[in-house]
C-alpha cells in the first residue's frame, strides 16, 4: 500500500510538471500584435500560435501592463496574411484571439490629467488691447487660422472666459468633408489677464506700447502729436515718437478712425482700420515767451537791399535758408533804417521762383520788412539835396522835395527841409519833373530829373 501510494504521488508530480511546462510553452510561444488608442485609453490585442499579421494592428507583443482589463474577446479564423479570403488558405488557415483591453481606473485617471501636459499641441494668439489670449489645443498638430504662437497662452492669461470644442481638419481651412478620416477636435478657449496684471498693463500700456509721430510748428510754437497701439502713418506728421517735452500743454484732443498708411479710403481696410488720437500741443508760458524773444536773433536768416536813391531798405527773414529775386544781401538792413514803413508776410517756395502748387511739402513763411533811415541820417545825407518845403499848419504835416540839383514845384516855395519838428514820414514817393515843375516831360528829356516828395509829421 505504501508503495502504491508512492507512484500515485510521483504520477501527481509528474502530470502537475507536464501542465506547468504546458502553460509556459503557449506563453512562449504565441505571438502577438497590439494597438493602443491613446484618445480612448484602449488596447486592441491579438495573439496566434504562430506567427500572423492583421491589418491595423502593428506594434509586436501584448498590450503594456497598465492596459490590464478585458472589454471583450473573441476569436478570429483568418489567413496569416490577415488579408487573403480563406478559400484561399484552407490548409494554412489560424485562429487569432483578439481581445480589446482597458487601462486600471486609476492608471486611466493619471493619464487623463497628465495627457494635456505631455501630448498636448496648442497654439495661442494674444490681443494686447483688450488683454485677451485665444489658446487652441488639441491631440496631435494642426493649424488654425489667425492662431499663430506657438504653445498655450502666457501665465498671466489666468482666467477662462469662454471654451468650447470645434471639429475640423488638421489644416484649419479644408471643410470637414474632404478630410473624415483625420477630422480632430480642438479645444477652443478665450482666456483674460488676472485683474491686476491687466490693471498695471492698462496703465502702462501708452508708455510701453504706443507708437506715437510728431510734427513741430515753429512759427506758432505748436506741436501735433499723433499716437496708436500700432504702427501707422499719417500725412504731414513725419517725426517719431511724441512731441518734445516743452509741449507740454493740450490745447485739442481727438481721435481720428483710419487705414495704416493714413491715406487709404475707410471701406477698403475694414479689417486693419485703427484708431489714432491725435493731440494738439502747446508750449509753456515762459518757454513759448523766451523762444518768441530769441527766435529772430537765434534762428532767422535774412536778406535785404538798400535803395540808396530813396534812402530805403528792404529786408526779408525767414525760419529757414531762402531766395528772393532782387534781395541779395545776406544779413538784415544796416542800422541807419530805424524806421519801419510797411511789413508784411509772403508765403512762398524756397527759391522765391517756383510756384507755390509745386513745392507744397517745402511752402515757408518769409517776412518783408520795408525800412526807412532815420531822421538825423537823413539830414545828413540831404547835405547836398537842393530841397523845397511847404507846412500845412491846420494838419501839422510838412511836404517836403529834395532832388540832386535845383528845381521848382508848384506849391512848395520855402528852401530847405521840414523844419525839425516834422520827424514822422507818413509817406514818400519819387516823381520824375522837368526842372521848373510845370514843363511836360515830352520837352525836357535831356534835363528830367528825379524828385523825392515826403510828407512828414509832427511827434
Amino acid at each position: 500500500m505504501r508503495v502504491s501510494g508512492l507512484i500515485l504521488v510521483a504520477l501527481g508530480a509528474t502530470n502537475a510538471m507536464i501542465i506547468g511546462e504546458s502553460l509556459a510553452v503557449a506563453a512562449q510561444d504565441e505571438f502577438c500584435l497590439h494597438e493602443v488608442d491613446t484618445e480612448d485609453h484602449k488596447c486592441l490585442e491579438a495573439c496566434a500560435a504562430t506567427k500572423f499579421a492583421q491589418v491595423g494592428v502593428n506594434q509586436t507583443d501584448k498590450c503594456p501592463a497598465e492596459f490590464s482589463t478585458v472589454d471583450s474577446q473573441h476569436v478570429v479564423l483568418q489567413c496569416p496574411d490577415g488579408v487573403t479570403n480563406l478559400r484561399y488558405c484552407p490548409d494554412t488557415a489560424m485562429n487569432v484571439t483578439v481581445t480589446m483591453k482597458g487601462e486600471d481606473e486609476m492608471v486611466a485617471r493619471k493619464a487623463l490629467m497628465t495627457f494635456a501636459v505631455r501630448d498636448e499641441y496648442c497654439l495661442h494668439e494674444v490681443d494686447t488691447e483688450d488683454h485677451k489670449c485665444l489658446e487652441a489645443c488639441a491631440a496631435t498638430k494642426f493649424a488654425q487660422v489667425g492662431v499663430t504662437q506657438a504653445d498655450k497662452c502666457p501665465q498671466e492669461f489666468s482666467t477662462v472666459d469662454s471654451e468650447h470644442v470645434v471639429l475640423q481638419c488638421p489644416d484649419g481651412v479644408t471643410n470637414l468633408r474632404y478630410c473624415p478620416d483625420t477630422e480632430m477636435n480642438v479645444t477652443v478657449t478665450m482666456k483674460g489677464e488676472e485683474e491686476m496684471v491687466a490693471h498695471k498693463a492698462l496703465m502702462t500700456f501708452a508708455v510701453r506700447d504706443e507708437y506715437c509721430l510728431h510734427e513741430v510748428d515753429t512759427e506758432d510754437h505748436k506741436c501735433l502729436e499723433a499716437c496708436a497701439a500700432t504702427k501707422f502713418a499719417q500725412v504731414g506728421v513725419t517725426q517719431a515718437d511724441k512731441c518734445p517735452q516743452e509741449f507740454s500743454t493740450v490745447d485739442n484732443e481727438h481721435v481720428v478712425l483710419q487705414c495704416p498708411d493714413g491715406v487709404t479710403n475707410l471701406r477698403y481696410c475694414p479689417d486693419t482700420a485703427m484708431n489714432v488720437t491725435v493731440t494738439m500741443k502747446g508750449e509753456e508760458e515762459m518757454v513759448a515767451l523766451k523762444a518768441l524773444m530769441t527766435y529772430a536773433v537765434l534762428d532767422e536768416f535774412c536778406l535785404h537791399e538798400v535803395d540808396t536813391e530813396d534812402h530805403k531798405c528792404i529786408e526779408a527773414c525767414a525760419a529757414t535758408k531762402f531766395a528772393q529775386v532782387g534781395v541779395n544781401q545776406s544779413g538784415k538792413c544796416p542800422a541807419e533804417f530805424g524806421t519801419v514803413d510797411s511789413q508784411k508776410i509772403v508765403l512762398q517756395c524756397p527759391d522765391g521762383v517756383t510756384n507755390l502748387r509745386y513745392c507744397p511739402d517745402a511752402t515757408m513763411n518769409v517776412t518783408v520788412t520795408m525800412k526807412g533811415e532815420d531822421a538825423v541820417l537823413v539830414m545828413v545825407s540831404f547835405a547836398d539835396q537842393f530841397c523845397l518845403h511847404s507846412v500845412d499848419t491846420e494838419d501839422h504835416k510838412c511836404l517836403e522835395a529834395c532832388a540832386a540839383t535845383t528845381f521848382a514845384e508848384v506849391g512848395v516855395k520855402e528852401k530847405d527841409g521840414c523844419p525839425s519838428q516834422f520827424n514822422t514820414v507818413d509817406s514818400r514817393h519819387v516823381f520824375l519833373q522837368c526842372p521848373d515843375g510845370v514843363t511836360n516831360l515830352r520837352y525836357c528829356p535831356d534835363t528830367a530829373l528825379n524828385v523825392t516828395v515826403t510828407i512828414k509829421g509832427e511827434n
